[in-house]
């Protein structure tokens, strides 16, 4: 249904802004979103279950429980990332949008970050 990607016209957010093409079929059960937890279908206890398990004391996820991993939660780290950047100049009503996909690949010397996508705009920037 198009709403379920760009929302209903009641200030609900589509999932759109919120998904990518880029990565793994897999979601970071560490990371993701409220509202894609509600589109996988989880209730207000599954989802209060994984918030708590977010904070500083637990430190998320170290192993997926199967009650979440059956949902479509497979992950416990991401290796894809969106960066976005919006920047203009003092007083200017034009600004500058980067938006980038990168991959963080293992390698001998460690983690090393590729680039998959970038892109560069301009734009009116709201204030």
């Amino acid at each position: 249904k198009p709403e379920y990607l760009f929302g209903d016209g009641t200030g609900a957010i589509g999932l759109l802004p919120l998904i990518t093409t880029f990565g793994r079929n897999a979601i970071n059960i560490n990371t993701v979103s409220l509202e894609i937890m509600q589109f996988l279908g989880l209730n207000d206890v599954e989802i209060e279950t994984i918030m708590k398990q977010r904070n500083r004391e637990y430190g998320g996820f170290r192993f997926i429980p199967q009650q979440f991993s059956a949902r479509g939660l497979n992950a416990m780290s991401t290796q894809t990332f969106r960066i976005e950047v919006t920047a203009r100049a003092k007083n200017s009503p034009i600004g500058s949008r980067i938006t980038g996909i990168v991959s963080r690949e293992p390698s001998p010397k460690g983690n090393e970050l590729r680039t998959i996508y970038w892109r560069e705009r301009a734009e009116t920037v709201r204030t």
